[in-house]
């Protein structure tokens, strides 16, 4: 799908990180994407792994941990250097 896309527009249930992985991907393939959180009602802009990043530090510790079971490997070294580790708590 990230492949083939010119944007994403995700409309997420704040649970599910397939959603989120579904941005991660986009933003990898060098397009950008739109997150509608329906529990929150709130909208976050994707142009750049940064915003991804920022994004998912925000979000609880288990919700990263699985997020970062799902990814594939290369998905996850991608966006993960220290720093990032350390801000992103894993």
């Amino acid at each position: 799908m990230a492949q083939e896309a010119d944007f994403g527009l995700m409309i997420w249930d704040g649970k599910s990180p397939g959603t989120a992985l579904n941005v991660l991907r986009l933003l990898r393939a060098g397009k950008k994407a739109v997150l509608l959180n329906i529990s929150k009602n709130t909208a976050t802009n994707f142009k750049s792994i940064d915003d991804w990043t920022n994004f998912v530090a925000g979000c609880d510790r288990d919700f990263r941990r699985d997020l970062q079971d799902r990814a594939l490997p290369e998905e996850w070294e991608a966006v993960k250097t220290p720093a990032q580790e350390t801000f992103l708590g894993l």
